[in-house]
């Protein structure tokens, strides 16, 4: 699975899918849309994206998302495609997906509206006539969807290993520690989707928070399971990563508490801190409950650095499960969302 094609319904979930893969398996993604539509969203002319995509496909390796109807020349791509997913959800799941992302102009829904009698037949004899070799993978349950992403994430990963952490890894980790007395907070994605209550997408590593006096014990249960420190130039004493060979990497940030239950992070002179309020939430990983960072401040710490589009569904599930204002940075990613 090297040449990558996601195909399906408007607001069917292909750009986040693709995140995802992207995530696991480290191919570049492309998303088609950003390239197709022009300022204004004006289509480029149909022999400009041919061009265009004729160069993308010539690449090796990479995940291309997006369907564009009938301005599409999705032949060029699926000649070139070794594993083509196809999201064949339905309309209702699709529409309400639409509704709650942004709005859309009207020719937008009457694609998704009349997708299944117009759009699917002409892709679906798309597939048939050009890409003959590749594999199809048809997935009409979000459930299908999940196993099937979950299979590569242990199966394929970066390079044949395993990669991420999935969330037996993060409650063994966890619970162990629990076990000699060490309190962990949970952060980063794992922590959203604690808070949310489910996992929302994969995580290549898991950010935890520990108190300072803590690590010694935090290190040696870690190399008993294969984890040593990764040599990063930015390591500090305060903020490390440990991973071991499969790829399985643990982003530790420590704290020292204060009198007022701040966690101080860093040398006191840089004035960085956990507040107290931080370190409060509570949210749930297989049916466990477990500490992490409070809503409110997750929320918080998905700023100030370069932003992703998985740091966009992470703050907006956040904020509209905990009924917070979704940040001003973020209005950018809606329209592309």
């Amino acid at each position: 699975m090297k040449r990558v094609v996601i195909l399906g319904r408007g607001a069917s979930g292909k750009s986040t899918l693709a995140v995802s893969l992207g995530e696991i398996t480290g191919l570049p993604v492309i998303e088609l849309d950003k390239v197709f539509w022009q300022p204004g969203l004006v289509a480029r002319r149909r022999d400009q994206w041919v061009a265009i995509q004729e160069r993308l496909v010539a690449e090796e390796r990479w995940i291309m998302d997006g369907d564009l109807g009938p301005y599409d020349a999705v032949e060029i791509r699926l000649r070139a495609a070794d594993t083509i997913l196809f999201l064949d959800f339905s309309l209702l799941r699709c529409a309400w997906r639409a509704i709650r992302r942004s709005r859309e102009r009207a020719d937008f829904w009457w694609w998704l509206l009349t997708y299944h009698w117009r759009g699917r037949p002409i892709l679906m004899e798309a597939i048939a006539n050009h890409a003959v070799d590749a594999d199809l993978h048809t997935f009409r349950k979000p459930e299908a969807l999940r196993r099937f992403v979950a299979e590569v994430a242990a199966n394929r990963g970066v390079n044949g290993k395993q990669h991420g952490m999935n969330s037996a890894d993060v409650i063994h980790l966890y619970t162990t520690l629990e076990k000699a007395g060490v309190e962990i907070w949970i952060e980063g994605g794992w922590g959203v989707d604690a808070l949310l209550g489910e996992q929302t997408r994969l995580h290549k590593d898991l950010d935890i928070t520990i108190r300072q006096k803590d690590v010694p014990m935090l290190r040696r249960f870690l190399q008993t399971c294969g984890y040593g420190e990764i040599k990063l130039e930015d390591a500090k004493s305060w903020n490390f990563v440990l991973g071991d060979e499969n790829g399985k990497e643990i982003d530790v940030h420590v704290i020292v508490l204060d009198d007022k239950g701040n966690g101080l992070y860093g040398p006191p002179e840089k004035g960085e801190m956990y507040p107290a309020s931080s370190l409060t939430g509570t949210g749930v990983i297989e049916g466990r409950t477990v500490r992490c960072i409070s809503p409110e401040w997750m929320v918080k710490f998905h700023s100030g650095y370069p932003l992703q589009e998985k740091d966009f569904r992470d703050v907006s599930a956040l904020c509209k499960k905990f009924g917070m204002e979704l940040p001003a940075e973020y209005e950018r990613f809606k329209k592309s969302e």
